[in-house]
């Protein structure tokens, strides 16, 4: 291969000198075009991405709002998942520790059969993995559809099953005995539905104390082999995901963002895939819900931060800083509360005249956005949580 690769640029060596001052103009011309021809198809395609995922979305919206008076549907840290008619929702709160279901039945309907109902909705939830909940979501399934990608079917994770049940465990009578306790033990509530002659039945299920520990350990081999790749702080890379999506393996929001990592295809996963690959791949929330993927791609993203956009930030615990306000925001954003714009080299050289802590501060007064000021103080307090727990 390497044989190859010299001949080709030989080849291109002799070929310039062959046809002088002209050759080589032509020859940088063309290879210009080449690239701005590329670039306006990615840009083509990004634009496409963005068009079929918000008319999925809307239809999808529709598609709730025809039972539903108020169309819940997943984010970042919240799973919702609704059967294929649109009478049940089922809702994973990974942030608060909370299971919420909520079927739309007959007003006749008698609590003994509501509640058989729902713990059967509950145990298909305990045994469900990644790949069945992304075939259920209408919004997900048509997207992909429409994409038109050939996806190699992405390694299956459990939703919740990992916090019930030991790994590779799928005792039915366990599931049985939890859900039946679990209903037992939770009140009923009763609302009106928008739809006559029915009711809206909701149970809610604490999850056990312990759950966002089992969460992590699911995916600690992956935060491991990719943060040692990619030489960041496996620590940190835990931190990230915590913030990020609470170890929801099919965290979305609707920037787009998909995953465990919240990867932006446009922007985090341009500059990932173009690490990882030499060129820049438009990223499917199929792959993305590919749970070794999306971390493979977070941490090749907080690399292209770390050792290329702030690489000249000389202290290692300030350019921590800098790289965990630039993934939520970029690092234009990062310039912005230290010059006042986007030139990140002129705002370099200001951090390099700072401490740690005084560049700490200043991304607190000064970055832009709320939401990312206080992403900035959790991640870096979970960091030095996760420090500790990883030893």
């Amino acid at each position: 291969m390497k044989r190859i690769l010299m001949l080709i640029i030989c080849f291109q060596i002799i070929f310039i000198f062959s046809f002088g001052d002209d050759g080589f103009e032509n020859y940088k011309k063309n290879s210009n075009k080449e690239y701005q021809t590329y670039k306006k198809n990615i840009e083509k395609e990004f634009k496409n991405y963005e068009k079929i995922q918000k008319e999925e979305f809307e239809n999808y919206k529709k598609n709730i709002l025809k039972n539903w008076k108020n169309p819940k549907v997943s984010s970042a840290k919240i799973f919702v998942e609704y059967d294929n008619k649109y009478s049940e929702r089922k809702i994973v709160d990974f942030e608060k520790g909370e299971i919420t279901i909520e079927k739309i039945v007959d007003k006749s309907r008698d609590e003994k059969t509501i509640k058989k109902d729902l713990a059967k909705s509950f145990s298909k939830l305990i045994l469900e993995d990644t790949n069945t909940a992304f075939n259920r979501n209408e919004y997900l399934k048509n997207t992909e559809k429409r994409l038109n990608k050939k996806i190699k079917s992405p390694i299956s994770f459990p939703i919740i099953t990992d916090i019930y049940l030991k790994k590779g465990e799928k005792n039915i009578k366990k599931v049985s005995e939890i859900v039946i306790d679990k209903v037992k033990r939770n009140k009923l509530k009763m609302e009106k539905s928008k739809i006559k002659g029915k009711k809206r039945v909701i149970i809610k299920i604490k999850l056990p104390k312990n759950y966002k520990n089992k969460k992590a350990l699911m995916y600690s081999k992956y935060i491991k082999k990719y943060s040692e790749k990619e030489k960041i702080k496996e620590s940190l890379v835990y931190a990230i995901i915590q913030s990020e999506s609470d170890f929801n393996p099919m965290s979305t929001s609707y920037v787009p963002a998909y995953g465990l990592m919240q990867i932006v295809p446009k922007s985090a996963g341009a500059d990932a895939t173009k690490k990882l690959y030499g060129k820049v791949k438009i990223l499917t929330p199929k792959e993305l819900y590919n749970a070794p993927k999306n971390i493979e791609i977070g941490a090749a993203y907080m690399n292209v931060l770390y050792y290329r956009y702030l690489r000249k930030i000389n202290n290692l615990e300030s350019r921590m800083y800098c790289t965990i306000a630039a993934y939520n925001t970029g690092a234009g954003n990062v310039s912005k509360a230290f010059i006042g714009n986007t030139h990140i080299s002129r705002a370099i050289i200001k951090i390099n005249k700072m401490s740690p802590k005084k560049v700490y501060n200043r991304l607190i007064k000064k970055l832009p956005y709320k939401e990312t000021r206080e992403y900035l103080k959790r991640v870096s307090i979970r960091e030095r949580k996760w420090r500790e727990v990883i030893k």
